[in-house]
C-alpha cells in the first residue's frame, strides 16, 4: 500500500511537472505571437500616418503655402500656366492643383477642376476627365469604390454627382461630376477631383454617407495589404 502511494505521488510530482512546463511553453508562444502581432499593428499604423500625410507629391496636410512652394511638386510645375498670385499651381497632364487652407493656414484639402463644358458635348466632355483622373489614381490605389451612377443627360440631379471614391486610412479622394444649378439645357458641367484627410475638415452630409459605406467595405475587403508606399 506504501508503494502504491509513493508510486501515485511520483506520477503526480511528473505530471505537475510537465504540466507546468507546458503552461511555460504556452506562455512564451502566446508571448512571441503578442509580440509579433503588435510589431505588425505598429507597423500598419506607420504606414497609415505615412500615407495619410500626403496629400499630393511630397505635398503633405497641415503644411503652410511657405511650405509648399519649397516642395520638389510646387518646383516642377508648369509655370508658364501657374499663377504665382493664387494658392494653386498647374501639374503636367493633370491641369490647375487648389490649394485650400484651414482656419490655421494649414492645408487640408487640394483639388482639381476642369474647365467648364458647354455645348451638346458638355457631358461627354466632363466624364473624359473623370475617366483620365480615375486611371490616374487607380494606378496608385487600385480601383475605386462606385458611389452614384454616371448621369445620363448634363442636367442631373443632385448638382453633384461623387462617381468615384478612395477610402486610403484618413485619406479620402473623391471624384466627382457637377452641373451649375441651372437646370436648364444651357447649364455647364464639369469634373471636381478633391483630395481630404479625414481629420482635416469637417464632411458634409453627403459625404459622411459615403465615408460610412467605405467605412464598412474596408473591414469588409481589408484591401488596404496590397497599397504601395509611393507617395500620391
Amino acid at each position: 500500500m506504501r508503494k502504491i502511494l509513493i508510486y501515485s505521488l511520483c506520477l503526480l510530482f511528473v505530471y505537475s511537472c510537465n504540466n507546468e512546463k507546458k503552461q511555460a511553453t504556452l506562455a512564451k508562444q502566446q508571448a512571441y505571437e503578442d509580440s509579433i502581432q503588435e510589431v505588425r499593428r505598429l507597423a500598419e499604423q506607420k504606414r497609415a500616418d505615412s500615407i495619410s500625410s500626403y496629400a499630393f507629391g511630397d505635398i503633405k496636410f497641415g503644411m503652410t503655402w511657405e511650405e509648399i512652394k519649397n516642395t520638389k511638386l510646387y518646383a516642377s510645375r508648369d509655370i508658364k500656366e501657374s499663377d504665382i498670385d493664387s494658392y494653386s499651381c498647374y501639374i503636367k497632364d493633370l491641369g490647375k492643383a487648389e490649394f485650400h487652407f484651414d482656419k490655421d493656414d494649414k492645408l487640408n484639402v487640394v483639388s482639381f477642376q476642369s474647365s467648364y463644358h458647354y455645348g451638346n458635348n458638355k457631358l461627354q466632355a466632363a466624364l473624359d476627365e473623370v475617366e483620365k483622373f480615375k486611371n490616374y489614381i487607380s494606378k496608385k490605389y487600385g480601383a475605386p469604390e462606385r458611389i452614384d451612377e454616371i448621369p445620363k443627360t448634363a442636367n442631373f440631379r443632385p448638382f453633384q454627382r461623387i462617381l468615384y471614391a478612395w477610402f486610403i486610412y484618413d485619406k479620402h479622394i473623391l471624384i466627382s461630376i457637377n452641373n451649375d444649378r441651372s437646370g436648364s439645357e444651357f447649364s455647364n458641367v464639369w469634373m471636381e477631383c478633391e483630395i481630404k484627410r479625414k481629420t482635416t475638415y469637417n464632411p458634409t452630409m453627403e459625404d459622411s454617407e459615403f465615408i460610412k459605406q467605405l467605412e464598412i467595405e474596408k473591414i469588409e475587403k481589408k484591401k488596404r495589404d496590397s497599397i504601395i508606399t509611393d507617395m500620391f
